[in-house]
């Protein structure tokens, strides 16, 4: 969100929480999707506007790193909170900038049976 956007809105003189709380809600499905797989070093970081704002830039704007974003995809790991089906739907959204053509399915496979938390899950 542009720094005048937040003074006309005076969106800069609401606490962070709320700050971050209204742009998430304006974003859209695809963005909260990207803004889901976001890792921030402080617990702190992630109630800043001016934080997420540079994360969704650097994702962007920034250079497509084949292979860091492979290792992203490899890194990713089933959380115990989370459902299968948002774990699953993060590999096939982080295997999109992998460039791993034909094997993409076969490698998402993989994925869930080597991190996934539920042993009848794994099974299936």
């Amino acid at each position: 969100m542009s720094d005048n956007c937040c003074i006309v809105t005076r969106l800069d003189t609401q606490e962070d929480r709320y700050q971050v709380s209204l742009f998430l809600v304006t974003i859209g499905q695809d963005a909260l999707e990207i803004y889901n797989i976001f890792e921030y070093a402080t617990s702190e970081d992630k109630n800043k506007l001016r934080t997420l704002t540079d994360k969704f830039d650097a994702y962007f704007v920034g250079e497509l790193n084949e292979t860091y974003e492979r290792y992203v995809f490899n890194q990713r790991c089933h959380n115990a909170s989370e459902s299968f089906e948002c774990y699953y739907s993060s590999l096939k959204y982080l295997a999109k900038t992998c460039n791993f053509g034909t094997l993409q399915d076969s490698l998402i496979k993989d994925r869930v049976i080597l991190c996934i938390r539920h042993n009848d899950t794994r099974k299936r």
